[in-house]
This record gives C-alpha cells, structure tokens and sequence, in this order.
C-alpha cells in the first residue's frame, strides 16, 4: 500500500470538491490505484515472461484494457480481447465486489 501512496505524490490540493461536496484529497484519490492495478501487473506479467509493455488504450473498456494490456502483440494494433471471455471477467469482479460488500455486512450486524 505504501507503494501506492507515491502515485499521489504530484497530488497535493487540501480539498477537492467531489459530486458536489468538499472531501479532503485522500479520499477524492483514493480509486487511483485501481485505475493503475491492471497497467501494474500487466507491465509486470510482460516483463517476466520477457515481452515488451504495451500502453492501455483508451477506446477499450477496463477489462478489455487490461486483457489487451496482457496478450496483444506489439506489432497487432487491433487486437481486441473475446467479448465472451471479456464478459466472463466482468462477471468475476461483480460476484468478487458483492462477496467483499456482504462479508462486511454480516461483521456490523
């Protein structure tokens, strides 16, 4: 997690107004390092198995980004993940969410 906290370091405001409130910074950039997992380890899984990095694009969604991010060539500027394997993730990080969000629950009842 420290780690994390040297992505905000040129983030530095006192009070940022989010969806109409005035929140202190930490809690406006909190969902940055979830923007930045998936480019993270992707950079990080391409490294070990000795491929280049490839950048995210912005047309494709988080999952297609990062499974773009995993298995493009670099020379395959079209590639575009499988939308049922695309899918198929998405589905994974809802049910993983909804798991997290009820185990929480049950802990205050």
């Amino acid at each position: 997690m420290q780690a994390c906290h040297g992505l905000f370091a040129k983030y530095r405001e006192p009070c940022i107004p989010v969806f109409g409130y005035r929140t202190s910074s930490s809690d406006a950039l909190a969902p940055l390092p979830l923007g930045y997992a998936p480019a993270i380890a992707a950079a990080c899984y391409r490294h070990r198995i000795g491929k280049p990095i490839i950048q995210p694009k912005e047309e494709l969604s988080y999952i297609e980004n990062f499974l773009y991010m995993m298995d493009a060539s670099p020379s395959d500027t079209n590639f575009r993940p499988h939308p049922k394997i695309v899918k198929c993730i998405e589905i994974l990080f809802i049910l993983h969410a909804e798991h997290e969000l009820n185990c929480s629950e049950e802990s205050f009842s």
